[in-house]
């Protein structure tokens, strides 16, 4: 017991008279080697930055979804502060003042809906081409060409939307990235199922070696898909259009009828005896 008090005692005086310690010697070398502290408007300027990139209407799935269609964060922003306040004008004055808010974030989820709708297309026409990129890949490999000859060779008799992403493809290519990465980040592009298994099958051909029939039943099965999804467009495009009628027909109600309704329940409570 008597050793074991010794010998913490002299660890203390030894800490005290040193003055350090192994621990803080390391804190302090890190100290030494952290960037020294950027001034406040730079750390301003980041966090305005940083907000402004992450705010519930504007985060980075909307980006995604608009790079895609082909939309506008300017365009996307006017169209939800339209109709965001024309909501608010028709619930606010119409019905009670305390609904204006509530009536500019339905105008503003309304435009974020159809934006995730024509996202959701645009996959859903990505998807259905896959099965063209399939045949035209297939004829070239069963010609003689290597992978990345046919990856780079089928681009010209592609149709948009998937001969832009496919572009995008070949450009990775050319610049020096190697196949398997340049396929992941097209498959993050289009995250579904088919697209994944085609982009699978093309990387296992390219690391292994291409059999005597490419693809095998995967080009009928998506033959067949690709039929499935032209009629699910149709059907959604046309019912796309009644939600539209139906939702300018429930504005037309709110904002003739609601008024008169209104009216009346006052007037007849006014005039009933208390």
């Amino acid at each position: 017991m008597l050793t074991v008090l010794g010998l913490g005692s002299a660890m203390v005086f030894t800490f005290l008279w040193a003055g350090y310690s192994e621990a803080e010697l390391v804190m302090t070398d890190i100290e030494r080697r952290r960037a020294p502290p950027a001034p406040w408007r730079d750390r301003w300027a980041n966090w305005v930055k940083a907000t402004s990139r992450s705010w519930p209407g504007y985060n980075a799935q909307v980006r995604r979804e608009l790079a895609q269609v082909g939309g506008s964060p300017g365009r996307y922003a006017l169209q939800m502060g339209i109709v965001g306040a024309l909501v608010a004008v028709v619930l606010g004055w119409d019905l009670s003042w305390w609904l204006a808010p509530l009536g500019f974030l339905a105008g503003a989820g309304i435009i974020r809906a159809v934006l995730h709708q024509q996202y959701a297309t645009w996959v859903t026409r990505v998807t259905a081409q896959m099965s063209d990129v399939v045949v035209l890949l297939k004829a070239r490999l069963q010609a003689g060409e290597t992978v990345p000859q046919a990856v780079r060779h089928v681009t010209a008799q592609l149709t948009p939307p998937v001969q832009i992403e496919w572009q995008r493809l070949v450009q990775q290519l050319d610049a020096g990235l190697p196949l398997v990465d340049a396929i992941a980040l097209f498959m993050d592009q289009v995250p579904e199922r088919d697209v994944a298994a085609v982009m699978q099958q093309i990387v296992v051909y390219d690391r292994e070696s291409v059999p005597a029939d490419p693809f095998g039943t995967l080009a009928a099965h998506l033959s067949r898909m690709k039929l499935l999804k032209r009629d699910y467009l149709v059907k959604r495009a046309s019912g796309m259009i009644t939600v539209y009628t139906g939702v300018a027909f429930l504005v037309a109600v709110v904002s003739v009828l609601g008024p008169t309704l209104y009216g009346l329940w006052v007037s007849t409570v006014s005039g009933m005896p208390l």
